[in-house]
């Protein structure tokens, strides 16, 4: 059973299997990978000196005719004449260089695409704040030796009800205490009915916000 093949990456990029299968025609390159996927390949590689073909050598058992059109796996493969169009079409809505490469993944292929969009994205100014990344070093907390070492707490809100976590980093052993109200004092009796039952922390960490404020 023969599927038809109708790529439709964004709505002004129109491109059907006629048009793909009109422009595999006009590409030398892909004329040829055609070619071999149709008659079969050669069983020794004998593109190494040839850059062009040799990518597509060593995708060969992924290679299908579908519709006269080249498809690797379920992505259709683009002739060159269309990938700037289909790289704009990725490129709509400056989904910045991650997105852009999982759409791609779910339609489209050609050699060195993941290289095209990324120089698409380093060149446009917008998709740059979409892949912005902070310079700031993470520092992992120590691994604590023991239990109740060192205690993380924090508030946690559903349904306009709010709830006190604790965790021992040690064992991740969980407390979730529903709290009334979330002053310094009610955080105060929660915690000592903890620290009751398994002693002090040495070290108590919270995010400093106005709840864990003793003067509150």
């Amino acid at each position: 059973m023969v599927c038809p093949v109708n790529v439709k990456i964004a709505t002004p990029v129109p491109l059907t299997s006629p048009k793909i299968a009109s422009e595999i025609c006009n590409d030398y390159v892909l004329e040829q990978v055609f070619k071999y996927v149709h008659l079969g390949w050669p069983t020794e590689d004998k593109f190494k000196d040839n850059p062009a073909i040799h990518p597509y050598f060593k995708l060969r058992d992924s290679i299908t005719i579908v519709n006269k059109c080249l498809m690797f796996s379920t992505r259709v493969i683009i002739p060159c004449t269309l990938q700037k169009e289909v790289l704009k079409a990725l490129h709509e809505g400056h989904p910045g260089i991650v997105r852009s490469k999982l759409l791609a993944k779910m339609y489209v292929w050609w050699p060195f695409l993941g290289v095209d969009l990324t120089q698409m994205s380093s060149s446009c100014s917008i998709c740059a704040l979409v892949n912005y990344k902070s310079e700031k070093v993470f520092i992992p907390w120590p691994q604590p030796k023991g239990p109740f070492e060192r205690v993380h707490i924090d508030f946690y809100e559903k349904r306009s009800k709010s709830y006190l976590i604790v965790c021992d980093s040690f064992s991740k052993w969980l407390h979730v205490a529903y709290m009334p109200t979330t002053t310094a004092s009610q955080l105060i009796i929660e915690l000592m009915s903890v620290f009751a039952m398994f002693g002090p922390p040495k070290y108590l960490v919270s995010d400093n916000g106005q709840p864990f404020d003793l003067n509150d």
